[in-house]
């Protein structure tokens, strides 16, 4: 028996850093992002006496696997793993790699799961199993897909959003990764303690997010910009890692091209950044950007979230 499983990985576009305890729990979180079609593959295949990697990702760990096998109680399998792009880079790729896995794992055991349970058994296995740090966002957004509006308070509420108003802003999306990796479990447990000006850019982030929603369903453009620049404003303000000098030095110039808004995507330090620009200004952007060494990354948002199958 074979199980082939895909989750998409996430763009967040506003509220990233209220899903994160204390805050969320606290104050309650809210984030809009959206799925998009750079994904992380899984095959698991009958295997032998114990559980065998055939192929996996660059930068992938092992052990990251085995924990899922394990809480989930998987026989010996062999698993090949594949992902569309980097990992570590400000996508969700973890989370993304959790939720196929865990998609896999229950198929192939013959386990039915709804999409919200998957999602919260992959936030407990990263989190509380394997240590790392991070809210529940990037696990919805891949098993939903979509456009996501989420509501962080006594459990999750997720809201989509309308498609023909994201298909209205997709063209202005431009998403570049910047070669520099980060380790965000680092960087986002400076949330773990929040100071006073944290919380403020935290509730700034939140207030953001609220008013985005509307121009985001009628597909307003340049009200999602102006919310998109104030987002990186408070979002450098919530946390001194997110920024450092090249991505500055790479925002600047993006404006300079053309841009209206970007932000870096995840925790920041690296990875992706998402810039907001007239189709009519993107090739210069492209040019600029690829002149410091960062590659324009074509996607698509992906409405399908979690994909598995079995083939006998």
């Amino acid at each position: 028996m074979k199980i082939i499983s895909q989750s998409p990985t996430r763009l967040s576009l506003f509220g990233g850093g209220t899903d994160l305890s204390p805050y969320a729990k606290e104050f309650g979180g809210i984030c809009i992002n959206l799925a998009i079609n750079i994904r992380q593959h899984f095959t698991i295949e009958t295997g032998n006496e114990a559980y065998e990697i055939l192929e996996m990702p660059k930068g992938a760990n092992f052990n990251f696997y085995r924990a899922f096998l394990h809480e989930l109680d998987c026989p010996p399998v062999n698993i090949t793993a594949r992902a569309d792009g980097p990992i570590e880079s400000g996508l969700g790729s973890s989370a993304s790699a959790a939720v196929a896995l865990i998609g896999a794992i229950s198929k192939y055991k013959g386990i039915v799961l709804t999409k919200n349970e998957i999602a919260e058994k992959a936030w407990d296995i990263e989190v509380n199993k394997l240590g790392l740090y991070g809210g529940k966002q990037d696990q919805y957004a891949t098993v939903y897909g979509g456009a996501n509006f989420l509501v962080f308070e006594d459990k999750v509420y997720r809201y989509s959003l309308r498609r023909n108003g994201i298909e209205k802003i997709y063209p202005y999306l431009m998403l570049f990764y910047t070669g520099q990796n980060r380790k965000s479990p680092q960087i986002q447990e400076a949330f773990k303690t929040l100071t006073e000006s944290q919380k403020e850019a935290l509730d700034q982030l939140k207030e953001i997010a609220y008013a985005a929603v509307d121009p985001i369903k009628s597909g307003d453009v340049e009200q999602v910009a102006k919310l998109l620049q104030a987002t990186w404003e408070f979002k450098k303000k919530s946390n001194k890692g997110v920024t450092n000098e090249r991505i500055d030095l790479i925002y600047q110039s993006a404006l300079e091209a053309g841009a209206w808004a970007g932000k870096v995507l995840g925790a920041g330090g690296g990875g992706h950044m998402v810039f907001i620009c007239l189709p009519e200004k993107q090739i210069e952007l492209i040019n600029k950007l690829e002149k410091m060494d960062c590659k324009w990354i074509d996607f698509g948002i992906d409405f399908n979230g979690l994909e598995v199958r079995r083939i006998d």
